[in-house]
C-alpha cells in the first residue's frame, strides 16, 4: 500500500463502508510494522472494490495527456522536436496492462 497511496486515499474517501476496515489495517501496520499476506490481500480487495485502482489508472493517464500537451506546446514554441524529452516521456508512460 505504501507504493500507491493515491489508491488508498481514494478508497478511504470514496467508500464509507470500507473506510473502517482500511483504517484498521493502517493502525495494525503502525503497531506491527509488517502486514501478513492475508491482511495485504484484504486491503487490496477493499481498495479495488472502492475503485481506487481504476481512479489511479485514470489519474496517471490524465497526467500523461497533460505532459504530452505541454511538451507539444514547448516544441511548437521552439520550432523543433525535443527527442530527448520525448524519450523520457515514453519511458515514463503508464503501462495499462
Amino acid at each position: 500500500m505504501a507504493r500507491s497511496p493515491l489508491t488508498l486515499i481514494h478508497a478511504l474517501q470514496k467508500d464509507g463502508s470500507r473506510r473502517g476496515r482500511l483504517l484498521g489495517i493502517l493502525q495494525q501496520r503502525k503497531s506491527d510494522m509488517e502486514l501478513s499476506d492475508g491482511i495485504r490481500k484484504l486491503a487490496l480487495e477493499n481498495i479495488k472494490a472502492a475503485g481506487g485502482i481504476e481512479y489511479t489508472r485514470k489519474a496517471a493517464k490524465d497526467l500523461e495527456r497533460v505532459v504530452e500537451a505541454s511538451l507539444s506546446l514547448y516544441e511548437a514554441n521552439i520550432g523543433s522536436k525535443n527527442f530527448i524529452s520525448r524519450l523520457v516521456v515514453r519511458r515514463l508512460e503508464f503501462d495499462d496492462g
